[in-house]
């Protein structure tokens, strides 16, 4: 089980389909990363599926400032 939060900072998501990029608040972007499934997840982006297959890279619109991701791995 792995929990991801955004922190307070704006995120840009990219559609890999189409290749479009929107800016989003970090409230939009938890929303995101709550409903779907990551695939990939690192410090500064995550790459996550819809439930329809359809993949979207989340990163931080702006440099530096730390993590844009906190990231909770739960032990077995």
């Amino acid at each position: 089980m792995m929990t991801i939060q955004t922190v307070a900072r704006p995120y840009l998501v990219t559609f890999a389909r189409s290749g479009q990029t929107f800016p989003l608040t970090s409230d939009e972007a938890q929303r995101i990363v709550d409903g779907a499934t990551a695939v990939h997840v690192a410090a500064h982006r995550v790459v996550l599926r819809d439930a329809d297959g359809h993949r979207m890279t989340l990163r931080p619109a702006t440099l530096g400032g730390g993590p844009a991701f906190l990231v909770t791995r739960a032990r077995r």
